[in-house]
């Protein structure tokens, strides 16, 4: 099958090749198109937002919108896909989607990675009427959505991993601990960002020797104290640093952004595939998706030192778990295996 999938860029890995890499191994012909691409409208379009002005803001959103829409028709009826699946969707004016879509007779679906409630400066809300099937990465968006629009089918199919970048490469273990995340204050989806700082410093003071990378790690130490030995790298890294690290690290922390309430990003399973042993915050489908016991949860930060403890003591038994997350995300939560998911609802 012909699969045209859309999306945006994002800081560090880039998601969209992964994904489109797994509709690949699942044994369909794919192409790519990035749906922020920059265009003549792009510029006024970024600053009246930041600006704050919405009502040019708004102006230019739609300018760029119609702009990239024509690009992507050409695109389109150039290739003829036979489904188009847009991850995030927001970029694309309805009457784009619903002439592609009648037009050529086919599919064309949203995955939603993240949660549309959380942004309400983009139209995706007024815009899914459009779409022919919806896909969530988090169960807990269904019932939202439905409120809105459910005239079409939702499915809740999460994110999944890339075991072609993360894979255990045999690197000496030198951190106890790492957790890779965003310290951003200032976006509705980072609000997690003073949880984790918290977390950290509760670990801190007990000498783990701990990594953290992300965006806005640098002002940690800024505000913050208790981070004077801990090692601290500020900004986003490629998925193959990515991979490195986690395959130095004896523990990952998983800390999911408040926004996924019963699943998770990407970020836990492509840990799993790196084989690094990880202690996650518990989410309601934890046992759904690691049901052997391999992806230990805690609730609270007693319980997080606890197992901290336990686990950097016992290194046949973590690794036998990391060993076991590895095998279990191979099984059933690559990105091939989601491709497959998707593509299997849609025809159905």
């Amino acid at each position: 099958m012909k699969v045209l999938l859309t999306g945006p860029h994002w800081s560090g890995g880039d998601l969209m090749s992964s994904i489109a890499s797994g509709f690949s191994e699942a044994g369909h012909e794919v192409k790519l198109f990035y749906d922020d691409r920059k265009n003549f409208y792009s510029y006024p379009r970024k600053s009246f937002y930041f600006l704050n002005i919405p009502r040019y803001y708004n102006f230019f959103s739609d300018k760029y919108r119609c702009s990239l829409g024509r690009e992507f028709s050409n695109f389109v009826y150039s290739w003829k896909p036979e489904t188009v699946i847009s991850v995030n969707g927001h970029n694309f004016m309805p009457e784009i989607i619903s002439s592609i879509s009648n037009d050529l007779k086919i599919p064309f679906a949203a995955w939603l990675v993240d949660d549309v409630a959380n942004w309400p400066d983009t139209p995706i809300l007024s815009y899914l009427h459009a779409y022919s099937h919806i896909f969530v990465g988090d169960e807990a968006w269904i019932s939202s959505l439905k409120l809105i629009k459910a005239d079409q089918p939702i499915f809740c199919v999460p994110q999944g991993g890339d075991p072609h970048i993360f894979k255990p490469i045999r690197l000496e273990k030198v951190y106890d601990l790492s957790l890779v995340g965003n310290f951003l204050p200032n976006n509705p989806l980072f609000g997690i960002s003073f949880l984790r700082v918290s977390v950290l410093k509760f670990l801190a003071k007990d000498g783990f020797n701990i990594k953290i990378i992300g965006a806005g790690a640098d002002g940690i130490r800024k505000y913050f104290n208790g981070f004077k030995n801990v090692d601290i790298q500020n900004g986003s890294i490629s998925d193959e640093e990515l991979n490195e690290i986690y395959n130095k690290t004896k523990i990952s922390i998983s800390l999911m952004a408040p926004q996924y309430r019963n699943d998770f990003s990407a970020r836990i399973f492509n840990a799993a595939l790196a084989e690094c042993f990880q202690l996650s915050d518990y989410k309601n489908n934890i046992s759904k998706y690691f049901s052997n016991g391999e992806m230990p949860f805690f609730k609270d930060l007693g319980e997080l030192k606890r197992l901290v403890i336990r686990y950097l003591d016992d290194d046949i038994e973590r690794e036998r778990l990391a060993k076991l997350s590895r095998a279990t995300v191979l099984a059933a939560h690559t990105w091939a295996y989601r491709a497959k998911e998707i593509l299997h609802l849609i025809r159905d």
